[in-house]
């Protein structure tokens, strides 16, 4: 019963992290909400899986005990818990989240790389809005049109 709902949620989350996520060494995995059922088994298995794993609680006090667990570091969740931008700079490989609200959004909140987005995107004058719109319509049109209003 030790494990409960609790860890077969963990061994879920982290099983998805595993299909889906990056592999061992890619990066820093967030676990936010660290020291609850969830958070805490989430730690030991993906500690144990090989990741590189960030703990983040409000409970300081707990920093040792998540340590013991496989956390390399910690992180207090003031960091992480007030609204945030929605696009920062890319910080983790992946988060198993036991929070939601504002800490999650900051999680997930990651900064668009620049060239991809010159890539996908395209300048249209004004002026010829008119001539573009069956194409647009047609799906002919690839990415983000940035329409110059000045010409």
């Amino acid at each position: 019963m030790a494990i409960g709902t609790a860890g077969y949620t963990a061994m879920l989350s982290v099983m998805a992290l595993q299909e889906r996520g990056p592999a061992p060494g890619a990066g820093d995995i967030l676990v936010t909400g660290a020291a609850s059922g969830v958070g805490s088994v989430a730690v030991s298995l993906l500690a144990d899986a090989g990741y590189r794993v960030v703990a983040c609680t409000g409970r300081p006090a707990q920093a040792e005990f998540l340590k013991a667990l496989g956390a390399q570091d910690i992180l207090d969740r003031a960091s992480l818990c007030e609204p945030g931008k929605p696009l920062q700079k890319e910080r983790w490989a992946g988060v198993i989240d036991c929070v939601g609200s504002h800490t999650l959004a900051n999680a997930l909140a990651q900064e668009l790389n620049l060239d991809k987005l010159a890539a996908l995107s395209f300048d249209l004058a004004f002026d010829d809005l008119p001539g573009a719109g069956p194409d647009i319509l047609a799906g002919k049109i690839r990415g983000r049109a940035v329409v110059d209003i000045q010409g």
